[in-house]
């Protein structure tokens, strides 16, 4: 009964790791997102901005 238990807490703490894992690269890819989409309209306002500023 012992031994069941130890295995139990080793796959729960192994899921745990493997969610914190999955959660820490959506936050990632979730930062990613919002720096490569704020440069994005960044340029875009910028290219605006110069257009109007050259017409």
């Amino acid at each position: 009964m012992i031994i069941f238990e130890q295995k139990l807490k080793c796959i729960m703490a192994q899921q745990f790791l493997y969610y914190q894992v999955v959660f820490n690269i959506y936050i990632l890819m979730q930062w990613l997102m919002y720096k490569i989409e704020y440069k994005y309209i960044r340029e875009k306002v910028f290219e605006m901005r110069f257009k109007k500023s050259i017409l």
